[in-house]
């Protein structure tokens, strides 16, 4: 990565000249209304140029709430970039963080899956065991009621009525 000379001691404004293939850099990613502004380290990939156009492919990797996932980013000729040099050592760093962070979502992952896997194990001991001593439907019983107007003269004894 070629830079041109900072303007003022305070890098007020610094330009990036060329991106290769393999370059590191900090983008400043503008605020939403959902995130403030942050810095993104990223590596370029590949630069494409046609002669006209030239289009930058990057890799980001970001840390989210529920996930690390890589960004792949491609930069036209009308994104407006505000790029930083970077050293590999701030790359390495930062991916080493995204690294620790993948592992213990990984080690989470593991963890469910493991409990989920005895569940199911126990539920199909259970299914094994009920199947081995033979299992059989259940008979059903009613219980009627005799009406007190069409038999009077009953003692209030019922008789189960079975069904097969």
């Amino acid at each position: 990565m070629k830079t041109a000379t900072l303007i003022h001691q305070t890098a007020e404004k610094i330009t990036i000249a060329q991106l290769t293939k393999g370059d590191v850099y900090k983008r400043l990613e503008p605020k939403t209304s959902y995130v403030a502004e942050k810095i993104v380290l990223g590596v370029v990939t590949d630069v494409l140029h046609n002669g006209v156009t030239a289009v930058v492919q990057a890799t980001e990797f970001a840390a989210t709430y529920s996930d690390v996932e890589p960004n792949q980013k491609v930069f036209g000729p009308d994104t407006e970039l505000i790029l930083f040099p970077a050293q590999p050592e701030d790359i390495e760093e930062h991916y080493a963080e995204i690294v620790k962070a993948a592992e213990t979502k990984v080690a989470e992952a593991k963890r469910t899956w493991t409990q989920k896997k005895a569940v199911l194990t126990h539920v199909e001991t259970v299914i094994h065991d009920l199947v081995s001593i033979g299992l059989a439907a259940a008979k059903a019983v009613a219980y009627i009621d005799a009406d007190p107007e069409i038999d009077a003269s009953d003692d209030g004894d019922v008789e189960p009525e079975v069904w097969a």
